[in-house]
């Protein structure tokens, strides 16, 4: 049999740490609930049941009301739900339910977070950071990326030459203009080719 060695408070999240040294860390209600104690006897897996018993429910209902708002990942859940002081394992069995009910689902998001921001003329390489970014493995967020129509891509940036050729200032240089906008494509996501060629396209269409 252990024992609570500390408890410490930071705002409305409190680290129990064990005498083994494995720490959990969970809300100021589930201490109050739960009746911890520095220095109280606590068996390692029962305080973890323990914890999950209290915590799941209310872990539960956060996630479902998060993914009613807008999708997310399930890195992101995971995030979201021990930032508002759930502890890891309540956070794992309440990510596994959710995939396990089809609630939330990598691939689904990554097809939905494609579709959002190719609207939004971001391009695939950006789009493919963001992802992974959120979580998502590469495989999973490459493929969402293959689903999607590359000539909607070459739209988008021929898009973006085309404003930003209408924007230039009159007196700038054409070969600086081309590096400019080419650039700023790039960082958007677009490979060299895609924005070579939208620059091409758009140039020839302002002659």
């Amino acid at each position: 049999m252990g024992y609570i060695e500390a408890i410490r408070s930071v705002r409305n999240r409190v680290t129990v740490r064990l005498d083994s040294g494995r720490t959990f860390t969970l809300r100021r209600r589930d201490l109050e609930e739960l009746g911890l104690t520095e220095g109280a006897e606590s068996e390692e897996a029962e305080l973890e049941k323990e914890i999950l018993r209290q915590q799941y429910r209310d872990a539960l209902s956060a996630a479902v009301s998060l993914l009613a708002a807008r999708p997310y990942s399930e890195q992101e859940i995971r995030r979201k739900l021990m930032d508002r002081g759930f502890c890891a394992e309540t956070a794992d069995l309440a990510v596994y339910r959710l995939r396990k009910e089809k609630l939330l689902d990598d691939n689904d998001f990554s097809r939905q977070w494609v579709r959002y921001r190719t609207g939004c003329r971001w391009g695939p390489g950006r789009i493919l950071r963001e992802l992974i970014a959120k979580g998502v493995d590469e495989e999973t967020a490459r493929g969402a990326i293959s689903e999607s129509d590359p000539e909607e891509a070459g739209n988008a940036a021929l898009h973006l030459v085309r404003k930003a050729l209408r924007n230039r200032k009159a007196d700038e240089p054409p070969t600086k203009a081309r590096q400019r906008i080419i650039q700023g494509l790039v960082r958007r996501g677009y490979d060299w080719d895609t924005a070579r060629e939208a620059y091409e396209r758009a140039l020839e269409e302002s002659e």
